[in-house]
């Protein structure tokens, strides 16, 4: 799985990320990013529990989203969160660059 940070705001933060499954969340991951910078970091989550879900924290601001539909186990997913002043948007692909690193 891989994750592109962009901290659009004028402050530096740190943003947290942790899969969900049906029996809670998984491990969270800290990440610090400078204002106004593009990071972009791979997980490999543990494979033995079902994930079916997101949630991604930055400051105040919180978005999560689904992870059902989109491929098996074995498909490397991107998701691209863009850090705003008054929200986090995410986007997920199966067919994005850092996939094919």
């Amino acid at each position: 799985m891989h994750l592109e940070l962009s901290n659009q705001t004028d402050e530096s933060l740190t943003f947290h990320f942790a899969l969900e499954a049906d029996d809670g969340l998984g491990r969270w991951y800290d990440f610090d990013l400078e204002a106004d910078t593009r990071r972009e970091v791979s997980l490999q989550p543990t494979s033995e529990r079902k994930w079916s879900g997101y949630l991604a924290i930055a400051g105040n601001k919180r978005a999560s989203g689904s992870l059902l539909g989109q491929g098996d186990e074995q498909a490397c997913l991107q998701l691209d969160f863009l850090i705003a002043d008054d929200e986090i948007s995410a986007t997920m692909s199966t067919d994005q660059p850092l996939c094919e690193s």
